[in-house]
């Protein structure tokens, strides 16, 4: 058995526990991982799509602190910023927060992808999966941008 993030070795207990708190099965560094990353405000959803990318070798981090606010989910290394939003989102406060908070990532030089949770919560497998490998594209070229840019 393999963990369904890091694809390391595991228990039957690990996997047993990690089914039964985080709906995979993952190993102990993985499920510690989200426990020291994660806080009060961290959704199922982006614990999930954490989870899902980690399985595809994605080094993305679980509420990366940017200096601003804490984003959902980050690729540093694209700088790339995920943000899953909920119905919260949809008012002219928080829009306009998030447009802040956007512009602020953007003069550091990262990009910010804002995923509706409805899209993630209400998605049929087949369709979780298209998310997440267009996620991955999105990071791959963000990366390749950056490297491009470096040159």
């Amino acid at each position: 058995m393999s963990c369904y993030s890091c694809i390391g070795p595991i228990s039957g207990a690990e996997r047993s526990f990690g089914l039964d708190n985080f709906g995979y099965p993952i190993c102990m560094i993985c499920q510690d991982e989200i426990r020291a990353t994660a806080n009060e405000t961290t959704t199922d959803l982006a614990v999930w799509l954490w989870i899902e990318l980690k399985g595809r070798n994605v080094p993305v981090e679980l509420e990366k602190n940017d200096g601003y606010k804490t984003i959902d989910l980050a690729v540093v290394e694209a700088r790339l910023n995920i943000e899953i939003d909920g119905k919260q989102h949809h008012g002219f406060r928080q829009a306009l927060a998030d447009l802040k908070r956007t512009a602020y990532s953007l003069e550091k030089g990262y990009i910010t992808l804002r995923i509706p949770n409805t899209l993630v919560r209400d998605s049929s497998p087949r369709k979780l999966d298209e998310i997440v490998d267009y996620i991955v594209h999105c990071a791959e070229a963000a990366l390749a941008i950056r490297q491009q840019s470096k040159r």
